[in-house]
């Protein structure tokens, strides 16, 4: 009995097996089940697209052999919208009613089907061109100044964008416009410059007369404004030479100030002829300057004698210090000469006891020699004036003649 109600352990997994897979593919229907419900969805929501897009070949094939009509409302609006467009005095009188035109095109194009857009294409290009053109008309209808740029490049684009189709009076009404603004731009540029120039002229120091003048190079040759502008250029390049001239002057003198406080003096000399230099180099090139100022070119000259009497200041400063060094060299070669005759003669009165007639005299030859070498020979010949040179030969000979045995 305990067999039979108490069952093995492999019994037990046997009787279980069946039950398990039975489980497992009832799990796995269900999974299928929801795998093809979610792709019949799918397919569902495809088949609005798929219908219109195959809704949309055919028409379009159709519609090479079969025409099909738009609504009727749709055809008179752009019809009539072709009719505007057309008469010259029904175009819009402002950038509202060109906006307002715009909008009412927009609204159509929204009623067009996808279909016959493509037929359609060259009148729509036409018609859209043609109130772009319309609004660019009215938007710088008022330009001026510096928005007359802008509206030239606006015109010029909306001129080279016309399509096949476009209206021939809005084109050369455009092209008219465009000449119209050019014209307006350049009159402005030039009597902005004008105005520039002179508010430059004005300052005290000016700011940008550099490119004032340059930016009125262009009407040089102008037959109204000509000679007006050649005369403001000839007055801002005048000032700019005379700002020029005057910032060199300070900075010359600025750098000349400081070469007078350095101590050596062949530095500031050497400084003093390269600052010459650069003076006489501005000064060369102002006179090539048909519009010099006068003041400008008597700066200059002012400052070019200012550093010519520092050079020369200079330079009788260093005389008067080699004179000084070169009468101190006669004064101490004079000295030196002094004391070997002192020593020279000092060396002829030696005196040699012993004798029964008394003491005999005798020239001491070292002695003479010593007196040669400690005074004389230290110094150069070279270095003496005619008077001194004189006295250190007469010396020097009268010893050597004595040590030779001359005398």
């Amino acid at each position: 009995m305990n067999d039979q109600s108490n069952p093995a352990p492999e019994t037990r997994k046997r009787r279980l097996w069946p039950s398990m897979l039975t489980m497992l593919l009832l799990i796995l229907a269900i999974f299928c089940q929801i795998w093809q419900q979610k792709q019949l969805e799918a397919k569902i929501d495809s088949f609005p697209n798929t219908i219109s897009q195959q809704t949309s070949v055919i028409h379009r094939a159709l519609g090479k052999v079969i025409p099909i009509e738009l609504p009727g409302t749709l055809t008179a609006q752009l019809s009539a919208m072709e009719s505007r467009i057309a008469d010259q005095q029904s175009w819009p009188k402002s950038s509202d009613e060109a906006d307002a035109m715009l909008d009412n095109l927009r609204k159509m194009l929204c009623q067009i089907p996808p279909w016959a857009e493509e037929d359609l294409l060259p009148r729509l290009n036409a018609l859209r061109w043609a109130v772009r053109s319309f609004q660019a008309l009215h938007t710088h209808s008022n330009a001026e100044a510096e928005a007359l740029e802008a509206a030239a490049e606006d015109l010029e684009n909306q001129m080279s964008s016309q399509p096949d189709g476009g209206s021939k009076e809005i084109a050369t009404t455009l092209t008219s416009r465009h000449a119209e603004v050019v014209k307006q731009f350049a009159i402005y540029r030039r009597d902005d410059a004008m105005k520039d120039a002179k508010e430059q002229l004005a300052l005290a120091n000016m700011t940008d007369g550099v490119a004032v003048w340059e930016r009125l190079a262009e009407w040089s040759g102008s037959l109204t404004h000509g000679q007006q502008v050649l005369e403001l250029r000839k007055q801002l390049r005048s000032r700019l030479l005379k700002d020029e001239v005057t910032k060199f002057a300070e900075a010359t003198k600025a750098n000349v100030e400081k070469l007078a406080v350095m101590t050596k003096a062949s530095l500031r000399q050497t400084g003093y002829y390269r600052a010459l230099e650069t003076i006489t180099a501005q000064q060369l090139r102002l006179v090539e300057e048909m519009d010099t100022p006068k003041e400008s070119a008597k700066v200059l000259e002012d400052l070019s004698g200012m550093v010519e009497l520092r050079i020369k200041a200079e330079s009788e400063m260093q005389r008067q210090e080699n004179d000084g060094r070169v009468r101190g060299y006669q004064q101490w070669a004079l000295r030196k000469i002094d004391a070997f005759n002192k020593d020279f003669q000092l060396a002829q009165q030696q005196k040699k006891p012993g004798t029964i007639y008394g003491e005999n005299t005798f020239t001491n030859h070292p002695m003479i020699r010593d007196a040669i070498v400690v005074n004389l020979l230290p110094i150069s010949l070279g270095h003496l004036d005619l008077a001194v040179s004189k006295i250190y030969t007469q010396a020097f000979e009268e010893a050597w003649n004595k040590l030779g045995g001359k005398r």
